[in-house]
Parts: structure tokens; sequence; C-alpha cells
């Protein structure tokens, strides 16, 4: 579900329509702005509330008065509402990780998120670069791992794959090892595997 808190420039207070919502329920959210003096077509998303928690700044410029881009708010709506909680971890970080022009991109990005993999609970570099060390990736005798730099290991391999540190951790797209189980050095399905383990 989404929450938009709508409002405009003048208005001391505003409305929440959730979404998905009936054209029954948009035009109740316009009705109440005329009835408190307001011009609906002054009315603008002015916040966002959803289980996606960086979602908001991605479709505050959404139109709402347009038919196509509250058809879409709608679909996506629906599409979060049938997300796992790992799927919602993955399209917030997948969100932060691409070039986001707009309603259309964000709907999109909703439909691929099994071209992205998440190492949940990693936010920073070092925990990067600890759980690189950790799980064998990066390669270093165990007399030495107590002096590595952890912070510049994590740095070089966001440098070189991408991605972004998301609420709910690492989100990097997919590369070809990550699709090859034979692959025993994959570091994400080791990581699937692991954490699956430790919860």
């Amino acid at each position: 579900m989404i929450r938009l808190k709508l409002s405009n420039t003048t208005a001391n207070e505003g409305i929440n329509l959730h979404l998905p919502a009936t054209p029954a329920e948009v035009g109740e959210a316009f009705s109440w702005f005329e009835r408190i003096s307001v011009d609906p077509s002054e009315v603008r998303i002015t916040g966002v509330n959803c289980s996606v928690s960086n979602l908001g700044p991605y479709i505050l410029r959404a139109d709402i008065h347009d038919t196509e881009q509250m058809k879409m708010l709608n679909e996506l709506a629906g599409s979060i509402e049938r997300m796992t909680d790992r799927e919602i971890g993955i399209f917030a970080g997948a969100l932060d990780a691409e070039s986001i022009n707009g309603l259309a991109d964000v709907l999109e990005l909703s439909k691929h998120l099994s071209n992205y993999v998440i190492l949940p609970n990693i936010n920073t570099d070092t925990e990067l670069g600890r759980f690189l060390v950790d799980s064998g990736y990066k390669n270093f005798p165990e007399e030495v791992q107590p002096y590595l730099d952890y912070r510049a290991i994590g740095a070089e391999y966001y440098a070189d794959n991408g991605g972004a540190y998301g609420p709910s951790g690492y989100v990097r797209r997919k590369s070809s090892l990550d699709q090859a189980p034979e692959h025993q050095g994959a570091i994400f399905s080791l990581l699937m595997y692991t954490r699956q383990v430790v919860a």
C-alpha cells in the first residue's frame, strides 16, 4: 500500500489518499479540498508513506491529475502489496542504485526485481569489506585479517560492481556469476545460503 498526503501551498492541512484507489475515492479526496475552499487543480502530493521507505522522493512529482499517472501509481501500489519483505528491500536498494527519471521508471523497476541481489544488513563499505573477507570471496591469511582495511576492501568492490546501500542492505544488479549456481565462488549465492541459515 502507498499512502499519499495531498495538499497545496495555501492549505493548512491535507488529506491522505490510500493507493490503490478507485476513481470515486480520488474524486472524494478532491471534493474535500473544494469543501475547504481550495482549488483541487492546485493539489499536489506533499508526502508519501510506504513500506518501501525511500519511495517518496521518486514519486512526489507524479501528477495526480493525470489519468495515466494515477493508473501507474495504482499499479505500483498493487505491485508493492504483493512484494515479500526481501523484495521490498531489493526494490528500495535498486531505486537508489539506478538512474530514475520519473514514475514510469519506478514502475518498470518494480517489475524486474529478479535482476538484483541483496546482501542483507550490509550498509557500509566496512561491513561489505568484512563480509567479503569472512565469506572467503577476498582471500587473506587469517593472521593478517585483524589488520585489514575493511572499508577500503568494501569501497573497491562497490566501485567495481555498483549498486547502493539501501535501507535493508547492499543491492546491485546480478552478474553472470550470480546466475551460475555451479560457480562456487559466486559471492551472492554464498550469502543467500549463509543469511538464511543464521536467520
